[in-house]
C-alpha cells in the first residue's frame, strides 16, 4: 500500500477485513452498516482514500451473502449501500488471502508444496461467477529455515519496545539457541508460525519479568538471552556496550 500510493505521516492507505467475522446470520447487513447505522468504517475509508489496498483477510470464511455483495465491487468496482450513496472502487486494490489448498499437501506452509495446484482447489471452493472476477491467484512460498529464523528474529526485536525495558533502558541480545529454540516449537505444520508469539510470552517474557523484578535495582548492564536444552531459559549480564 505503501509502495503503490505511498502514505500521510504514519497512515498507510491500507484497510483490512476479517472475513471470519461475517459468516454468521446478517453478515451481509454488518459488512454494509456499522452499530449506528451508517455506512460501515472500511467503506467510509475507500470512499475518504480510494487510492487505497483492501485486504479480505481469510476470505473462504465468509458467508454466501457476503459474496454476493462482492460481486458487484470485483465487477464493476462499485457499491452502493441501503441509502443509495455509491462507492468507486476502481482505483483500489483488493488482496484476499485463503488458506485453501495449504493441507493438500503434508504441511501447512512449510517445505515443499508438493505441486499442489492452488488455483484448482480456490476454483473449486468459490462460486464461478466469483472466481471468474479474480485476476490471479497467487501461492505463498513455503517458509524455509531460514525464513524462520528470521521471523522469530524479528519477534524478538520488537521486546526492546516493551514499556518495561525502555523505561530502563535495558538493553537485549539473544543467543542463536535461544532463536534456534523458539523457530523449533513456535513453528508447527498444522499451525502455521502462528505458536510462535505464544512461545515467546511463556519462554521468554515470563521468566524474563521475574528476572527483572528478582534483580532491580541495578541497571547498568546488557542482558543476553539464551537457551539450555537442561536447564531452559537463561539471563546473562554482560557490561553495557559504550
Amino acid at each position: 500500500a505503501k509502495y503503490l500510493f505511498g502514505a500521510s505521516g504514519d497512515k498507510i492507505p491500507f484497510t483490512r477485513l476479517d472475513m471470519s467475522e461475517y459468516s454468521g446470520p446478517t453478515a451481509g447487513h454488518r459488512l454494509l452498516v456499522d452499530s449506528e447505522g451508517n455506512s460501515a468504517s472500511w467503506i467510509q475509508q475507500i470512499r475518504s482514500k480510494p487510492l487505497s489496498v483492501l485486504l479480505f483477510d481469510e476470505i473462504e470464511k465468509a458467508s454466501g451473502e457476503v459474496f454476493d455483495i462482492l460481486l458487484s465491487v470485483l465487477d464493476e468496482g462499485r457499491l452502493t449501500d441501503r441509502l443509495g450513496r455509491v462507492t468507486s472502487f476502481r482505483n483500489t486494490v483488493i488482496l484476499m488471502t485463503s488458506n485453501l489448498g495449504a493441507r493438500v499437501g503434508s504441511s501447512l506452509g512449510f517445505g515443499d508444496d508438493q505441486g499442489v495446484d492452488y488455483r484448482s482447489e480456490v476454483r473449486k471452493s468459490f462460486r464461478p461467477e466469483f472466481f471468474n472476477r479474480l485476476d490471479a491467484v497467487i501461492a505463498f512460498s513455503p517458509l524455509n529455515h531460514d525464513v524462520i529464523i528470521r521471523i522469530t528474529e524479528k519477534e524478538l526485536a520488537e521486546l526492546r519496545s516493551r514499556e518495561g525495558l525502555e523505561r530502563y533502558q535495558r538493553q537485549l541480545t539473544w543467543t542463536r539457541e535461544l532463536v534456534e529454540h523458539l523457530a523449533k516449537v513456535g513453528f508447527q505444520s498444522n499451525l502455521g508460525a502462528r505458536p510462535l508469539q505464544r512461545f515467546i510470552e511463556t519462554d521468554v517474557v515470563a521468566p524474563l519479568s521475574k528476572w527483572l523484578v528478582e534483580h532491580a535495582g541495578n541497571d547498568a548492564y546488557q542482558l543476553q538471552l539464551d537457551w539450555h536444552s537442561s536447564s531452559g531459559f537463561v539471563v546473562r549480564t554482560l557490561e553495557l556496550s559504550q
